[in-house]
């Protein structure tokens, strides 16, 4: 490599001396941009900030093509300025921050305006003036002053705030306190009301009352994430979004409420036709069957709560969610709780079968709901076919979700309970009849085949039959005139009723002339056949005169005779009753109290009774119809019912020993025939005939167990 010599031309180029006319320029640039910096500064704190002097216009003049290194240098000077100001507009009212904002934003701004900035460096300032400004308006600043939401100076504020760049966050912010003032608004407007419909109203408010106060603000139709686009306007449908939020909130509102909606069925059926609309993600469907059977847990599924209560919850469970989905999906997983202990209870089939039955029972809507036509059962070859739901249960039965009664029979898993409690239930009542009418039972029985089928209930034919048979037996017996027309039977075949009493007792001498005549003038209709009493069941009324003063009452043949040994002596001692009865202790103690409450016997000592004579019948105690007021006294029902079982529960408690009453209920149910009717009891009507067999020395009771008294 070759090197050349420098020549004295080159080496001056490159190192000559520099021009002082130079040098002088830059000098008076920077000390022009040193006094275009300190006026600016001043502009920044003063009040009244001045127009520029002419020296000022000079050197603005003179900076001219440095405006970026003068910018950067006031930029740093307007950080360093507001950080020594440490404003704050915590406490300002609206106005206030109004003002404040304005003041500051006009003092940073006024000297840039002298300042011939293209737009990338105008930009490059604004953007930094807005980046100290808005750190005076953290999340809760802004959530404070836009909690004022309806007031007259929060748009002024806005329009402050935008310009600073505040939008998105404005956005957000009254987004978030919109969707919470609606929250609170559904909360406050419709808990408890179920009985209207909300959501036009709810509607209403939102479009008339509530966006137009947001719609104010000059964002309040830009884009913002939390919002769902209206592709056909190609802007943010708010007044949607809103009316969905408000949907969402009922929802959540009437799920929570779910459990008293139900009670309140029908009245509350708006509520539920609004739960079917706003109804349509999985998520709430599953917080609505979740909330549900919690409440049912807590409020419901406890001893606290009788049965027929909880079947009426029941029904109107059934009614009820098949408004908010008829596919009964939802109802199927609400219900299966509920369904489980209804079947553990002891009394749910008793209660359902006296609702189906008795038009007066506090379940009568169930005789209500039998007369109605019964759907065509469920045909999967229907060319409307369609698959089950998705969140349908694997065991989901469709086409038997509104049956009613049809749901209340599939607790069990055989109908063999109920149709055994049907039969004893019209046992009682046609035995009841004293004018052999039996049209309305006719009527039921038809209804009842519709629903149990012909073969299941073929022993109420014969029950029926043996009313009407009864009737024109009783025409002829009394047509010879030899039997008084006061004195009638019920011709009953043993083999097909249920619950036939087999105690019986020394009826009154008038009473078994009448039966012995009776009987002869049947056995001459009936060849080959004859009668047994049975003096436990039947309708005697008596007419009872104290000094000329008569008192009616219906009752039964024990009592009437009870009270008829008094016609003697007024005087008796519980010992007189049972030998002359011939009758057992328990029964003649409950025929003699019944008197007692009835104002009619005293005991003046233990087991020692007088009768009450004229004013001593106390008026209070003397009811109308005696036999009436007996049909509903539940331990007497169950006596009678309960006594064809004697002969097992004798055997059992001889073959076993003393046993609780669990064990004898269990074994009952597997011991006693179907011929005779089946065990159809439950474990506390049990209970209650033990604890009578215990009261008449048949029984004693020791440790919890019941045993045969030796």
């Amino acid at each position: 490599m070759t090197t050349l010599p420098l020549s004295q031309n080159a080496f001056l180029s490159v190192f000559s001396p520099p021009d002082s006319s130079v040098a002088k320029s830059q000098l008076e640039i920077s000390n022009d941009l040193d006094m275009v910096l300190i006026w600016m500064q001043e502009l920044m704190r003063s009040s009244d900030p001045k127009l520029p002097s002419n020296r000022i216009k000079v050197a603005l003049k003179n900076v001219c093509g440095t405006e970026d290194i003068l910018l950067l240098r006031y930029i740093d000077s307007m950080r360093s300025d507001f950080k020594r100001r440490d404003v704050s507009i915590d406490g300002l009212d609206l106005r206030g921050t109004a003002s404040t904002v304005a003041v500051l934003k006009r003092g940073y701004e006024f000297g840039v305006r002298y300042l011939r900035l293209d737009p990338v460096h105008q930009t490059l300032f604004e953007r930094s003036l807005h980046a100290v400004l808005r750190t005076l308006f953290p999340e809760k600043t802004l959530l404070r002053i836009y909690s004022q939401l309806f007031s007259r100076d929060v748009a002024s504020v806005t329009r402050i705030l935008e310009s600073i760049g505040l939008g998105e966050q404005i956005r957000n912010t009254v987004m978030r306190l919109a969707v919470g003032h609606v929250k609170t608004h559904v909360t406050e407007t419709c808990s408890g009301e179920w009985d209207e419909p909300q959501l036009q109203e709810l509607d209403r408010w939102i479009e008339t009352e509530l966006y137009p106060r947001i719609n104010v603000f000059p964002s309040a139709g830009s884009k913002s994430v939390s919002w769902e686009i209206n592709e056909a306007a190609g802007e943010y449908d708010f007044i949607a979004a809103l009316k969905g939020i408000a949907r969402d909130r009922l929802l959540d509102l009437r799920i929570t409420e779910s459990f008293d909606i139900v009670v309140d069925y029908p009245d509350s059926c708006p509520a539920l036709e609004e739960m079917k609309l706003c109804l349509t993600a999985s998520d709430q469907r599953a917080s609505l069957v979740n909330s549900f059977i919690q409440a049912c847990n807590k409020r419901l599924l406890h001893s606290a709560v009788n049965t027929t209560d909880i079947i009426s919850f029941y029904i109107a469970l059934i009614r009820g969610f098949l408004v908010i989905d008829p596919r009964g999906v939802l109802l199927d997983k609400v219900a299966r709780p509920l369904r489980r202990y209804l079947k553990d209870r002891d009394d749910t089939v008793q209660k359902i079968v006296h609702g189906i039955l008795d038009t007066e029972n506090e379940l009568a809507e169930l005789a209500h709901e039998l007369k109605r036509p019964t759907k065509e059962k469920y045909d999967d070859l229907d060319v409307n076919w369609c698959p089950d739901p998705i969140d349908a249960l694997p065991d989901f039965k469709k086409g038997k979700v509104g049956d009613i009664i049809g749901a209340l029979i599939s607790l069990f898993d055989s109908s063999e309970v109920f149709v055994a409690e049907c039969i004893s239930l019209f046992a009682i009542e046609l035995l009841g009849l004293t004018d052999y009418d039996v049209s309305e039972v006719l009527f039921r029985l038809e209804l009842l085949k519709l629903r149990f089928g012909e073969n299941e209930i073929s022993a109420l034919d014969v029950m029926v039959r043996d009313l009407v048979e009864s009737k024109r037996v009783n025409a002829a017996v009394h047509s010879d005139g030899l039997i008084g027309s006061y004195y009638s039977l019920t011709v009953i075949s043993h083999l097909y009723w249920p619950n036939i009493a087999r105690e019986t007792f020394k009826q009154p001498a008038l009473v078994e002339q009448h039966f012995t005549r009776y009987r002869a003038r049947f056995e001459t209709l009936k060849q080959g056949r004859t009668l047994h009493p049975v003096p436990m069941l039947g309708t005697v009324v008596l007419e009872l005169e104290f000094k000329g003063k008569l008192v009616e009452f219906t009752v039964d043949p024990l009592r009437a005779s009870v009270v008829a040994l008094f016609e003697k002596s007024s005087r008796l001692t519980l010992g007189d009753i049972m030998a002359e009865l011939q009758l057992e202790k328990g029964y003649a103690v409950r025929a003699v109290n019944f008197w007692i409450k009835s104002g009619i016997l005293y005991e003046p000592e233990t087991e020692v009774y007088i009768t009450l004579e004229g004013d001593e019948v106390s008026e209070g105690h003397k009811p109308s119809s005696g036999f009436s007021e007996d049909l509903n006294d539940e331990l007497e029902r169950d006596v009678l019912v309960m006594a064809k079982y004697l002969p097992f529960v004798t055997g059992m408690l001889t073959n076993l020993g003393a046993s609780p009453v669990a064990k004898i209920h269990g074994f009952l149910k597997m011991l006693v025939p179907k011929d005779i009717g089946g065990y159809s009891a439950t474990e506390k009507q049990l209970e209650m005939y033990l604890d009578h067999l215990v009261e008449e020395d048949k029984v004693e009771v020791v440790g919890g167990k019941y045993k045969l008294r030796k």
